[in-house]
Parts: structure tokens; sequence; C-alpha cells
């Protein structure tokens, strides 16, 4: 956290922090708005989060957002 902005992502946006907890882009999303390819993250075919500078496990993502539309 001391090296990298931080993505929190919940069931409808996914928000990009600063380092001192601070908001500083919002990308408000569906379920079929998001697409997990190449170890990034796409909302609307554009780029949110990319896997290589990002400290996550992609499969571990692309099930959470496959939880999220089984819910919806």
């Amino acid at each position: 956290m001391l090296t990298r902005t931080v993505a929190v992502i919940t069931q409808n946006e996914i928000q990009m922090r600063n380092l001192l907890g601070m908001t500083v882009k919002v990308y408000s999303y569906t379920p079929d708005q998001i697409v997990v390819a190449n170890n990034n993250i796409y909302v609307n075919d554009k780029k949110v989060i990319s896997g290589w500078w990002a400290d996550i496990n992609i499969q571990e993502v692309k099930a959470f957002f496959l939880q999220i539309q089984e819910e919806n």
C-alpha cells in the first residue's frame, strides 16, 4: 500500500484510492460490463486494473465477478 494505489472492488463499483486512502477515481459498472482478460480488468472496454502491477489473484477476481452475476 505504501508504493502503489489501492483498488477497492465492490458489487457495483471499483474505487481507485491514493496512498492516503482518498478515492481518486470511481468506475461504476454492472456485472455484464466487466471483462477479465490477460490478467487485466476492463470496464466498458477500458483497462481499469492491470494485473502486472497489482498484487491480485486473477482467479479470485473472476470468481468474485461470477458470484456477483449469479446474485443479480
